[in-house]
């Protein structure tokens, strides 16, 4: 069996960690050209990333109103499912997200979770979601998500690759 990229990252879990831009940029290209959607999310103003999440998952059209108020029980519910249009490979590119994670570091860690979660259960309805974290923290660490811990992307996993 071949292993494409996206499966490289999915065989450790869906949330993968990015430290360097160029390195981001390029599994992004990767994932592109394996025909995956990319919604960037900018996660360094709240409003900005509130927003963001509210137009990738339909919030006004699965639930009425928008945009998301930062409930994650209601963020769980809106990726319940898939709230994707037209097709059923996703990757959601989080940027900035150790602004997310300075605001408070039990919410962040539970939205990466909620996203972990989620993944598994698209991969049982035969979609595949994948969350590419791009922290300027490289030391970044998160507890297991969704009974996993979050990964280095493979060409950062060494601390030296990180300046460590």
């Amino acid at each position: 069996m071949t292993w494409t990229v996206d499966l490289r990252l999915l065989q450790d879990g869906a949330v993968h960690l990015f430290w360097q831009r160029a390195v981001l940029d390029k599994w992004c290209a990767d994932l592109d050209a394996l025909g995956y959607d990319l919604h960037l999310i900018d996660c360094t103003d709240p409003g900005t990333m509130r927003t963001r999440f509210s137009d990738v998952l339909h919030w006004e059209e699965q639930f009425g109103y928008g945009p998301w108020t930062g409930n994650l029980d209601a963020l769980n519910d809106g990726m319940r499912g898939w709230p994707f249009e037209g097709n059923d490979k996703v990757a959601l590119v989080l940027l900035g997200f150790d602004r997310h994670v300075s605001r408070g570091e039990r919410e962040a860690i539970a939205l990466l979770d909620i996203i972990e979660t989620q993944s598994r259960n698209c991969l049982l309805q035969g979609a595949r979601l994948l969350a590419l974290v791009q922290t300027e923290d490289r030391s970044f660490f998160t507890p297991d998500l969704g009974g996993r811990a979050a990964m280095w992307n493979p060409d950062e996993w060494s601390n030296a690759s990180r300046g460590l």
